[in-house]
């Protein structure tokens, strides 16, 4: 019972941990005064979880109060591409739930902020502004350089798509879009028909072999560089909808009064999500180790609680953000209760508890894609297997924590009195087989039969008859044993021995 006393608590302190945290992620809102009829969002800096936070709470502030405008200030230099997709789709989704998107550029919405900014209905830039240059690249000893290869290709192919398709949909010019994107795209203004366009090199090629060559009024970006637009040169070729250099003036033009748009700023908890995301990692590393340091020690206690309490953390930094769902959150909860199940109520089924972790690790891994990803889209793929990749450096990184762990800690005072150590120090971490010694030996025999000195749910410490000056760490097979009960050894593998209950002894 107190096992069961402990789970609870531990529980507890989890929901309590997720619930202040969620709770923090909202800013309080003002009641006083006309209701607001716009929402307002700065993201600035390099791209990261926290942008991506503050700008789901903006979306779900417009559509809870009615707003159907919501001004997305951008200064960026860019960031990631998995995240710059994740932003461009959320706002992709409001424009098609029927709320106006405008994004204001101000300065600057280079590389990843030029995804951002193309998914908006609307674009002001201030005189200052611009906008483009957003070739994927990657971080070498050298600097920055472009992705190499048949990767490289595959990714510039993706974002050419994601580029096109929002220009595509708010009315901007899809051959602009892509030269932002693919050094590989020449753009040329030209005149057909009396009409001005803008085309590829490869479009003019095409139209001077069918001898239909129009008339080039300017050659707007050449193969081989990267189209970036200043903010008169925006505005002309309709990337822009206008210049505005303060809120009051993008406002103005959106029919907006002034003084009727909410300011969202970043909140703490959003700062601590970026924090989190860098860590995540580390705790689910640490998680697994804690949850090995659990699973070697009786009963239920401080490594479980952290342990669960680290897969929260990492969990609610992911939901929070959009990234993982309730399906995904369901998934890891009931691969948990699986593991649990295998754990303190059918020891040695092993079936049940393998279940569990694949839930467990399935759930983690599908938390890291976030809404509309495909496992048909090629570059989603891609993410996917880099997903994999990632989570299995983390767990070879916890079984190297977990083998430091069962070589040098036991021997620290603190830990030696959680861990299952062996009593003259020979087993290591949990090692409940002596190396030393012919005694022990003959006494872990087969049939070999002993007193329980802590409760086996499943793990815990039994004395053998044969070798009374000894402790070894034993697993009980079938139902959980008491503290005090008789045992019976029936293998002594895997680092340690396996016992049931003895049976009664018959009366004479």
């Amino acid at each position: 019972m107190s096992s069961l006393r402990t789970l609870l608590a531990a529980a507890c302190v989890v929901v309590g941990l997720l619930g202040t945290l969620a709770a923090c992620s909202e800013a309080p809102q003002p009641d006083t005064g006309p209701p607001p009829a716009a929402i307002h969002v700065r993201l600035e800096g390099e791209l990261e979880i926290s942008n991506m936070a503050l700008l789901e709470r903006g979306l779900r502030a417009a559509r809870a109060g009615g707003q159907e405008l919501i001004v997305v200030e951008i200064d960026t230099p860019g960031g990631g591409i998995d995240l710059a997709i994740e932003i461009a789709r959320m706002l992709a989704e409001a424009n098609e739930d029927g709320l106006r998107t405008v994004a204001w550029i101000n300065p600057a919405a280079t590389s990843a902020g030029a995804l951002v900014t193309m998914s908006c209905k609307r674009v002001y830039i201030s005189s200052t502004g611009t906008i483009g240059a957003a070739l994927p690249v990657i971080f070498t000893p050298g600097g920055m350089s472009a992705v190499p290869g048949e990767e490289g290709e595959k990714i510039r192919s993706y974002l050419r798509g994601e580029f096109r398709a929002h220009a595509e949909a708010n009315g901007r010019s899809k051959v602009l879009a892509e030269a932002m994107v693919d050094p590989a795209i020449e753009a040329r203004e030209v005149r057909v028909g009396g009409e001005r366009r803008v085309i590829t090199g490869q479009e003019w090629d095409d139209l001077s072999e069918r001898d239909e060559q129009p008339e080039l009024l300017r050659t707007l970006v050449r193969r081989g560089e990267l189209l970036s637009l200043i903010s008169s040169e925006a505005i002309e070729l309709g990337i822009a909808d206008g210049r505005a250099d303060d809120l009051a003036e993008v406002l103005e033009r959106e029919g907006v009064e002034p003084g009727r748009v909410e300011s969202l700023e970043m909140s703490r908890s959003e700062s601590l999500l970026a924090k989190l995301n860098m860590l995540s990692p580390a705790l689910l590393a640490l998680g697994l180790m804690l949850g090995y340091i659990e699973f070697k020690t009786p009963g239920f206690g401080i490594a479980g609680i952290l342990a669960l309490t680290c897969l929260g953390v990492f969990l609610l930094g992911r939901y929070m953000v959009g990234l993982a769902e309730i399906p995904h959150l369901v998934m890891v909860a009931l691969g948990a209760i699986l593991i649990c199940v295998e754990i303190f109520l059918l020891p040695g089924t092993l079936w049940i508890g393998l279940l569990g972790a694949v839930c467990v690790m399935g759930g983690l891994w599908l938390s890291e894609f976030g809404p509309g990803f495909s496992f048909t889209n090629p570059y989603d793929q891609s993410r996917a297997l880099d997903a994999a990749f990632e989570l299995g450096l983390v767990a070879l990184g916890s079984l190297v924590g977990i083998w430091i762990l069962s070589h040098f800690l036991p021997d620290t005072p603190i830990l030696r009195a959680l861990v299952q150590a062996p009593t003259d120090g020979g087993g290591g971490f949990g090692g409940g087989l002596q190396v030393a010694g012919a005694t022990q030996r003959r006494a872990m025999r087969v049939g070999a039969e002993g007193v329980a000195l802590t409760d086996l749910r499943p793990v815990g410490k039994v004395r053998l008859d044969d070798a009374p000056g000894d402790e070894f760490e034993a697993s009980a097979e079938g139902p959980a044993i008491e503290r005090g009960a008789r045992v019976r050894v029936t293998a002594a593998r895997s680092g340690r021995l396996s016992v049931e209950l003895a049976a009664p002894e018959a009366d004479a």
